[in-house]
């Protein structure tokens, strides 16, 4: 959704997901906002197990992404930065 012309993203957990687990997962998405490896956290509704976010465009990896092992090291390296 949008609102004055920025877009957000409502993320709401599955209803199956304990307290615990919610409250974990949001509490690693808002880390990683905080310091610029994933979306910024805007809202959090730790009760309904959901949170706004904003909209990062983006789009799935595909095979082709990593032909070369300059690539596949290159990935490999931002997920160790992001994990």
């Amino acid at each position: 959704f949008e609102i004055n012309n920025h877009p957000y993203v409502l993320r709401l957990l599955k209803p199956s997901h304990d307290y615990y687990d919610a409250a974990c997962q949001i509490a690693a998405a808002k880390f990683a906002g905080d310091i610029g490896v994933a979306p910024k956290i805007r809202f959090i509704d730790p009760l309904m197990g959901g949170y706004i976010m904003d909209y990062v465009d983006g789009r799935a990896l595909k095979k082709t992404d990593l032909q070369s092992t300059d690539q596949i090291a290159h990935f490999a390296a931002a997920l160790r930065h992001l994990h």
